[in-house]
């Protein structure tokens, strides 16, 4: 299997490779520190598979920071799931006075009294009467028909649901666990480009196309990288690293077909 060398100047940028991240090429042009004539230009990834379209509609320019949250927005972290195994249509359970128990982001406990739910709907309503400003909310479906579904508003990262030790908990079928959320790519700022990283690494990234690449510093042919496996496994692999030790930056050795 044939070998490939590249070269780095600075451990960031390293990393950033190992990573299966991208860069952009140069710092993107501001105007009084906003990226200006963005508003319905794209970024096309083929891993992700995604499009993301940006949205300036007064023109005004968008910040690097408003850059990034659209691009992250764009790229579409889920939401949080957790269901369910009772179907509660076609046999719903005798609930009288019982306890829903849940932590929503992290939060702290919140007790929710079920005061005899007569059917499907007034369960849901019970819940969701509490849940919903706090962000989660309650539905039927899932991978069990008419399953009870608690979904999260927010995406990615900072969201997750800790179901507890409530007395309704084996009436609908959910037992005590604690869901969080994961994101796709995190975009971030960093040394005057933008960069693009798995938060974990898996599939590495190819942004292929889209009409804003120019105005972010993207040009080019496809910006792709991958995630190497371990020395030995299946291509691309890593084989070394080296430090060359005369300040010119360092030396990545892989195994590439």
């Amino acid at each position: 299997m044939p070998l490939k060398v590249r070269n780095f100047s600075t451990l960031s940028e390293l990393e950033l490779h190992l990573r299966g991240g991208v860069k952009t090429g140069v710092q993107p042009k501001t105007v009084g520190g906003s990226v200006l004539g963005l508003h319905g230009l794209t970024l096309i990834f083929a891993v992700p598979s995604a499009t993301v379209t940006f949205d300036d509609p007064t023109g005004a320019g968008l910040s690097l920071s408003q850059v990034i949250s659209q691009i992250s927005a764009g790229l579409g972290a889920p939401a949080v799931t957790t269901e369910g195994t009772v179907n509660l249509t076609g046999s719903y359970p005798g609930i009288t006075t019982e306890t829903l128990i849940l932590a929503i982001n992290g939060g702290g406990d919140i007790t929710i009294t079920l005061a005899t739910p007569a059917n499907q709907a007034a369960l849901l309503a019970a819940i969701n009467a509490v849940t919903v400003a706090l962000g989660v909310t309650a539905s039927v479906g899932g991978g069990t028909p008419n399953g009870l579904v608690l979904t999260s508003t927010a995406t990615g990262l900072p969201a997750s649901i800790e179901i507890k030790g409530g007395t309704v908990n084996a009436l609908v079928g959910i037992s005590p666990e604690l869901v969080t959320g994961v994101a796709v790519v995190v975009p971030r700022f960093k040394d005057g480009a933008i960069e693009m990283v798995e938060a974990v690494p898996t599939n590495g990234i190819s942004l292929t196309g889209g009409t804003a690449r120019a105005p972010l510093g993207m040009s080019g042919s496809t910006v792709t990288n991958v995630v190497y496996s371990a020395p030995g496994g299946s291509a691309p692999s890593f084989v070394t690293l080296q430090d060359s030790n005369r300040g010119d930056g360092y030396h990545l050795i892989t195994e590439e077909t």
